[in-house]
């Protein structure tokens, strides 16, 4: 083989590892794409289902105010509010376990991160030691170069998940806040509706007693 041939071969050879690892960083920006997706339609899904509990609410109490109050609709009305108050604990839990989750990834990314900053700084120091030593023209200068790039090149997508982790994570907190406040405004409905009962009741008695 000439040096021409030899040339052509090695700039093909250089080609099909570019065309390799274009490949798989798209398959992955894919994965993470899908996964963004999955994650802003489980989102909305509980932020649905939390308005849908909301307005359960609403339609309840209006339903108790159209109601002849009498003993039995208090209790109907009571567990409509508890049903209410265990769908609300649902969807929080489901906050709060994809939070965790997002969590550990955040951590899991950090320390990989550490890890990853570590072995580019003494492979960047091995570069510069082959630069020294055979110049920037060198096969071993052009290799370890390409270890290095790799390795940032890891460090900024794992960079990446984690910005996009916080801004999940933020509205994950949000959702949860949200979630956390009707839970308490529904049981202070179900509460209200006791203590007005027990207050017709109590007034209800003094009038049969004369006051």
């Amino acid at each position: 083989m000439n040096d021409t041939d030899a040339s052509i071969s090695k700039t093909t050879q250089e080609i099909k590892n570019l065309s390799e690892e274009t490949e798989k960083s798209s398959k992955k920006t894919d994965e993470s794409s899908e996964k963004e997706e999955q994650f802003k339609d489980s989102l909305n899904l509980t932020s649905q289902q939390l308005k849908e509990t909301n307005s359960e609410v609403q339609a309840i109490s209006s339903s108790f105010a159209l109601s002849d109050k009498s003993e039995q609709a208090v209790i109907d009305t009571t567990n409509k509010y508890s049903s209410v108050i265990e769908k609300q604990r649902g969807i929080y839990g489901q906050l709060k376990n994809t939070l965790e989750e997002l969590t550990r990834k955040q951590e899991d990314n950090k320390e990989k991160i550490i890890d990853l900053n570590a072995k580019r700084d003494l492979e960047n120091n091995k570069l510069g030691e082959i630069k020294k030593k055979l110049g920037e023209s060198s096969k071993e200068y052009i290799d370890q170069s390409k270890v290095v790039s790799d390795l940032q090149k890891e460090i900024d997508v794992l960079t990446r998940e984690q910005n996009k982790n916080e801004s999940s994570m933020s509205r994950v907190k949000t959702q949860m806040n949200s979630t956390e406040s009707s839970i308490n405004k529904t049981t202070k409905e179900m509460n209200s509706l006791g203590q007005k009962t027990e207050e017709a009741g109590k007034k209800a008695k003094e009038a049969t007693n004369g006051g």
